[in-house]
């Protein structure tokens, strides 16, 4: 006579196999997704404005040399009475009367770095940052090699399951709700299925 009774642990506990394989994924995809799009660290952002402002800064020794380049070879120029505007230099010409950003990032780069420092700081969102960026790439390709083989695993267990007959249910599991994080990882989070699974271990 068939053990119904067996036959329903096994359809149970495969069920309850994909339902933790499913959860696996959907915590992996939205730890990835944050990675993705949580904002970095402040500091870290203040550090790539700072090299923006010496990439701007770093312009200036060209233009000043072209402005130059006619008086280098010209020793007798009279310095004292001509009017050489070389704060307004830009692409070798002057624009009297306008201090080229390129040119205040040479002359005040230290200031400028400081000042929008200060004000990034001031306005930044009162939201956690995620991890510096070097960490959160490694982390996103291991999880995506994670998430790989997970969905593999689960393709696996489908269609075993259904050569023995066994119909798994393809629904999506809850996600995890936005604001449940701290560093990236959920918190709060009610997997019910994995928690199931647990009890009936």
């Amino acid at each position: 006579m068939l053990d119904f009774l067996k036959l329903k642990k096994t359809i149970s506990s495969v069920g309850h196999e994909a339902n933790k394989l499913r959860s696996e994924i959907e915590e992996k995809k939205q730890r990835r997704d944050y990675l993705e799009t949580s904002p970095l660290p402040v500091s870290e952002f203040c550090d790539g404005i700072d090299k923006m402002i010496d990439v701007h800064a770093a312009t200036y020794p060209a233009q000043l040399l072209d402005a130059v380049r006619g008086l280098i070879n010209t020793p007798q120029y009279d310095f004292e009475s001509a009017y050489l505007d070389l704060l307004s230099i830009r692409g070798g010409s002057a624009h009297r009367g306008t201090l080229q950003k390129e040119n205040a990032c040479w002359f005040f780069g230290a200031l400028i770095k400081q000042r929008i420092r200060d004000a990034v700081i001031d306005i930044w969102p009162e939201q956690e940052a995620g991890p510096p960026a070097k960490e959160r790439q490694v982390e996103i390709r291991k999880l995506g090699s994670e998430i790989d083989k997970l969905e593999d695993q689960l393709k696996a267990l489908r269609e075993s399951a259904e050569a023995a007959g066994i119909t798994l249910s393809r629904a999506d599991p809850e996600p995890v709700r936005p604001g449940l994080f701290a560093g990236g990882r959920p918190l709060g989070k009610v997997d019910t299925a994995i928690e199931r699974d647990r009890q009936n271990r």
